[in-house]
């Protein structure tokens, strides 16, 4: 698609030029104008208030670190993480770089992250369960003494407007339900790709949900189609907000919903949104660890389409947040790494949907 060739021009920009002396600051300044300049708008700047148009990690920093006046420095490893939104969908991808010249236990760090994610993408096709991801990363960055960080997974890649089996609404647990009572609670499961234990916890649910059914009946009556038409509407308007850098809430959803339902002569107060209808997440179902013996659920098929991104360290694979909520850290000070990229499965196995159109797909750190 093509939203995802523009995600890897804007991160071509940042890292070309990435030099010691350049702040990550200015860096964000490229990512920005990069996108607009493509009719793109960046998706990290004012999703859960992140104050800036992309991630720049550095050094000790393994993930969502925020652009600052720092400049980089000689030996320093810097990783920018781009995510881009472009009618209806958003571009993921990020590379981690040497400044100048790094130290060999840097390079070594970088090398066999590259070679976790490489390995991992090499296994990707229909019929691969996703926890086996992690089996695949956790082995070779093992095998290097390093260590696979726990807290962040590979996500999906979806449109704006998510689907509602990742809330799993109502109508879907009903679903759920009635064909767990027709063969079993782990048949279900897998066939809806959810946990088992939702399941069950569903099935002793039963009578609410009829009831939940019920109400939700007699909300409709005679204005068929009227729900579905405050969910369009409701999505045009976050979609605006978002391309005017606003934030976009669960309780801005919330207001404008009831909103537009008056407008329409529904009862407001019967009609509840939340993110669940209108989703501003750009990291959705299926969730893909990175480490070993995780208890991710489903089976890629054809036409999945998820992001594969191993942050590695050379210690512990404990981290911390620093207190503005967002800059994830090694809990030991030590240096850590990443890579990631948006995958599709095809027929056969995969297609790298961000890698990189020239030196024949290799990374940047390997052009130095």
């Amino acid at each position: 698609m093509f939203i995802f060739q523009l995600a890897r021009e804007v991160l071509d920009v940042a890292l070309g030029a990435a030099a010691v002396g350049v702040t990550t600051d200015e860096l964000d300044r490229l990512v920005h104008e990069a996108s607009i300049d493509r009719d793109c708008y960046p998706s990290p700047l004012n999703y859960y208030k992140f104050p800036k148009s992309c991630c720049t990690s550095v050094n000790e920093v393994i993930c969502h670190g925020i652009p600052d006046m720092r400049p980089l420095q000689d030996g320093d490893l810097l990783n920018v993480d781009i995510t881009v939104y472009h009618r209806g969908f958003h571009g993921d991808l990020n590379e981690t770089v040497f400044i100048g010249n790094v130290d060999e236990s840097g390079r070594k760090l970088v090398r066999v992250t590259y070679e976790c994610l490489s390995k991992a993408i090499e296994a990707v096709k229909p019929g691969m369960r996703y926890r086996e991801i992690g089996n695949i990363i956790q082995k070779h960055a093992q095998s290097h003494g390093f260590s696979v960080v726990r807290s962040y997974c590979g996500h999906g890649i979806h449109s704006a407007m998510a689907s509602r089996r990742c809330h799993y609404d109502a109508a879907f647990k009903r679903k759920v339900i009635a064909d767990a009572e027709a063969t079993e609670d782990c048949a279900a499961g897998r066939k809806f790709d959810v946990p088992e234990n939702n399941v069950r916890r569903w099935r002793k649910q039963k009578t609410a949900l009829l009831a939940c059914a019920a109400t939700r009946k007699a909300f409709r009556g005679p204005r068929k189609g009227a729900f579905l038409e405050v969910e369009e509407v409701l999505t045009d308007s976050v979609k605006e907000r978002r391309c005017h850098g606003l934030a976009v809430t669960a309780g801005i959803v919330q207001t404008k919903a009831r909103e537009i339902a008056r407008e329409r002569g529904i009862p407001a107060l019967k009609f509840k949104a939340s993110r669940g209808w209108v989703q501003k997440l750009f990291h959705t179902a299926p969730s893909v660890p990175h480490y070993a013996k995780n208890k991710a659920i489903g089976v890629m098929k054809a036409g999945h389409c998820f992001t594969i991104e191993p942050m590695i360290s050379e210690g512990t694979w404990h981290d911390e947040v620093w207190p503005d909520n967002w800059t994830a850290v090694t809990a030991d000070g030590k240096r850590s790494a990443q890579f990631e990229q948006t995958l599709l499965v095809t027929d056969t196995g995969c297609e790298i949907l961000t890698r990189r159109r020239t030196h024949d797909g290799q990374p940047w750190f390997m052009d130095k």
